[in-house]
């Protein structure tokens, strides 16, 4: 096997008149090589790939393609001394070259453009071309655009029928001239990942690229120019580890004050690439066999028997990649991922308990997609400088056990154990049985105290129609409301529905239904449009058709992201109600904000897939809020269909559902490697 280069560029120069563009200039490129060509504007480096092909004709050194000297037949630099162009085009046969303008024919379609250079470049006939044409649109994933006219196609459509003509002619080399650049930013991932795509199937390439962080993840070699020279050259992780030159230090200086490390940077594209979304379904899938109903719903609540065996089958998923399990007092699951050192984990995760006939996503989403983190991370064989854990919290839901949230919030406040191990099921079972059934099955589990966190993370489903209105895939939740629970009570007495006279009748459901516009006016003054306001639970004595209601209790749901609207709420509600009405406090929990530098790597991540994405606030509980209480916390969301949660309906589009854990993955990532 010849060790040959594929490409090799030998002190190849470039002037034009008196300025010169490129000096010096030399390369080598094996196959299967994968090299970026960086630096500032007007550095040559776009120079220096039209040179590599002849598209300028080079005016030093020598470009030598598979042996063969491109251009020119001796060292002459002079146009007579430039070989004829079938000559030229002979020796360059095994390149194609992606622009950064796409230059696509407007009056042709998308077929005929990729057939052209077969036609008119390789002289083949149509049927052939025409079948070469369809494969490569085929391989870029716009088979289905083959009628259409460029005009009717978005920026990456047409940046990927340019690869797809540099596809069909079957280069040995594709040289990339700034792909991404002349897109919208959020065209720019689904281009980046047909490019990944070839290299994983290893295609040689040299690429002049603005898009660090895709040149760090996919090159075998990095070339930072600076005008018209080779300033510094080598594999990514030196390049953007440890540069070598205070040039290049200088340059890389906006993607170092980012924040992030350049490793944590490369490794964390890395993963979220790793990450598998038809994996996901399938751990989606697995975990809905436990509890599943027929309709579709989900029946495993907290320490069932499924909820137990959904437990065992995780653990059994956890241990098969190496990872360590502990449990605590609350029967919450802790799976580490160990890191390169001994420091406070990052962790995510979620709950498996469901509602008694519940949606397959709820919670569920965001403990199979950290599962499929650790298990992108296990595929690459990489490890953070943190561990990253994840989590699956006890009884969130609150349908077996009253109340919600148990295990979150007992592993904040250990001291709520003593009374949580008291409440009862509805078949008498206390939560303390259903702790000693689950310590007994999974009695190889060692017990774990709380523990210090780097930082939560939770990925949710948003369980609300604001995405999905908003025809955006991922949220990053800047917190989560407060809340105030309420019950009221108004008393009269029971009568005779025939016989009683209006006016001489205390009716209880009157006097209630008669304060519900004066409560409304206040949430609607305090909050305005962002009020949240909820009538909810109703008891009616004795509840009879033809009876006056004599006791009548209701509740109220009142939340807002503001602690002083909430107050003013508690401090006016008494003022609304009819005289003798009781008002009970039944729950308060103020607004949580989640930590701004948390935020602020999950819009990164979010970022990072290239999906869109909205900022917004959580107006339901998670464990999150809790938390929120002990370490840095944030959540990320993905779109819920018709807005609808705890039931069977419950659905979130697959793709939505990987992007979601993609983000996840980045920003796990990035958390664990902070210092």
């Amino acid at each position: 096997m010849s060790n040959l280069p594929l490409l090799e560029l030998r002190g190849v120069g470039k002037s034009y008149g008196a300025n010169r563009v490129l000096q010096g200039f030399d390369l080598s490129v094996h196959a299967g090589e994968i090299v970026s060509l960086i630096g500032p504007s007007g550095s040559g480096k776009t120079t220096a790939l039209r040179c590599m092909n002849f598209l300028e004709a080079y005016d030093e050194g020598e470009v030598w393609i598979d042996g063969q000297l491109l251009g020119y037949s001796g060292p002459g630099r002079k146009p007579r001394d430039q070989d004829s162009p079938a000559a030229i085009a002979e020796v360059r046969r095994p390149l194609s070259m992606v622009f950064q303008q796409f230059n696509l024919w407007p009056h042709m379609t998308v077929l005929e453009n990729v057939m052209a250079p077969l036609l008119l470049g390789k002289g083949m006939n149509k049927g052939e071309a025409r079948a070469l044409a369809e494969s490569a649109l085929q391989r870029v994933g716009l088979a289905a655009k083959a009628d259409a006219y460029p005009a009717r196609l978005s920026g990456g459509q047409q940046q990927r029928v340019g690869i797809a003509r540099a596809l069909a002619v079957k280069p040995r080399l594709m040289l990339l001239d700034e792909p991404t650049s002349a897109l919208d930013p959020e065209l720019v991932e689904e281009v980046l990942q047909v490019i990944r795509s070839l290299a994983d199937d290893g295609m040689t390439m040299v690429m002049v690229t603005h898009e660090m962080s895709f040149a760090a993840q996919i090159s075998s070699q990095v070339v930072f120019m600076e005008a018209g020279r080779i300033v510094e050259t080598g594999a990514p992780g030196e390049m953007f580890q440890q540069p070598a030159t205070e040039r290049l230090k200088q340059f890389l200086k906006p993607w170092f004050n980012r924040s992030l490390s350049p490793r944590a940077e490369v490794t964390a594209v890395r993963v979220m690439n790793a990450v598998r979304g038809e994996r996901l379904q399938g751990l989606l899938t697995t975990l809905a066999d436990f509890g599943g109903l027929e309709g579709g719903g989900m029946n495993r609540q907290a320490l069932s028997a499924e909820d137990l065996d959904a437990r065992a089958w995780l653990i059994g998923e956890a241990r098969r990649i190496g990872c360590r399990v502990w449990t605590d007092a609350c029967a919450n699951l802790f799976i580490r991922r160990d890191g390169l050192e001994d420091l406070p984990p990052v962790m995510t995760g979620s709950h498996i308990d469901t509602q008694p006939n519940g949606g397959r996503y709820d919670g569920c989403y965001g403990v199979m997609a950290g599962l499929e983190c650790l298990l992108a991370l296990h595929d690459q064989n990489l490890r953070t400088r943190r561990p990253i854990e994840l989590v699956v919290w006890t009884n969130e839901e609150g349908s077996r056990f009253s109340p919600g949230a148990m295990g979150s919030s007992a592993f904040v406040e250990p001291q709520r154990m003593s009374a949580y191990r008291g409440s009862l099921d509805a078949n008498g079972i206390s939560l303390g049985q259903a702790l000693d059934a689950h310590a007994e099955r999974f009695a190889d589990l060692p017990l774990r105290e709380k523990i210090a966190a780097h930082a939560f993370v939770e990925l949710h489903i948003e369980q609300g129609p604001v995405l999905e209105r908003a025809e955006v895939p991922l949220g990053v939740v800047s917190g989560i409301q407060g809340v105030r629970w309420y019950q009221i009570r108004c008393q009269g007495a029971s009568a005779h529905a025939g016989t009683t006279p209006m006016d001489m009748r205390r009716d209880a459901m009157l006097q209630a239904t008669r304060c519900l516009p004066a409560i409304e006016a206040l949430a609607e003054r305090l909050a305005g449009a962002e009020q949240r306001l909820t009538f909810g639970r109703w008891q009616v004595k004795p509840n009879s058709i033809n009876t006056v209601a004599g006791d009548v209790t209701f509740s109220i749901d009142f939340r807002h992201a503001d602690p002083a609207v909430l107050e003013a709420f508690d401090a006016e509600l008494p003022n609304c109600l009819p005289e003798g009405a009781e008002l009970q406090p039944l729950f308060s929990h103020p607004p949580v904000a989640f930590e701004a530098g948390i935020v602020e790597v999950l819009q990164q991540a979010a970022d990072a897939t290239g999906e869109a994405s909205l900022s917004l606030r959580s107006g339901a509980f998670h464990d999150a809020m809790y938390l929120a209480g002990h370490c840095p916390t944030g959540m990320l969301f993905v779109p819920s269909r018709d807005g609808i949660s705890h039931n069977p309906n419950e659905y979130t589009e697959p793709s939505q559902l990987e992007a979601g854990a993609r983000a996840l993955a980045w920003s796990l990532v990035q958390l664990a490697e902070q210092v």
